[in-house]
């Protein structure tokens, strides 16, 4: 059984694009978990494709009712073509062990 990211809140609404996700991961900011997944080889992004580079938080994630703070502790996963079905599993441990390790730093 795999270890999740309690408290994670999933943004992307039924019927999205099936290759994004975003979601909120309260307690650790969106920059850091970005920084984290790069070091476990997988990168994410902190906001849409059309606003990278963006200093300010998602105003859609603000729209859809997320606080400033939650909207700056959000990533947005994209799957592509050279994605393997292997990746996912992957990417959901290396997710858990980031957030984990930026949530002790917290305590």
């Amino acid at each position: 059984m795999r270890a999740g990211v309690p408290g994670l809140l999933v943004n992307s609404p039924p019927g999205r694009v099936p290759n994004t996700l975003n979601v909120t991961i309260p307690g650790a900011e969106g920059e850091a978990v970005l920084l984290g997944l790069d070091l476990e080889g997988f990168s994410v992004a902190t906001g849409s494709a059309c606003s990278s580079g963006a200093a300010e938080p998602s105003h859609v994630l603000q729209a859809m009712g997320r606080t400033r703070e939650e909207a700056e502790q959000s990533i947005r996963i994209s799957l592509h073509a050279g994605s393997a079905a292997a990746d996912v599993p992957r990417l959901a441990d290396a997710l858990a062990r980031v957030v984990k390790n930026l949530r002790a730093l917290h305590v």
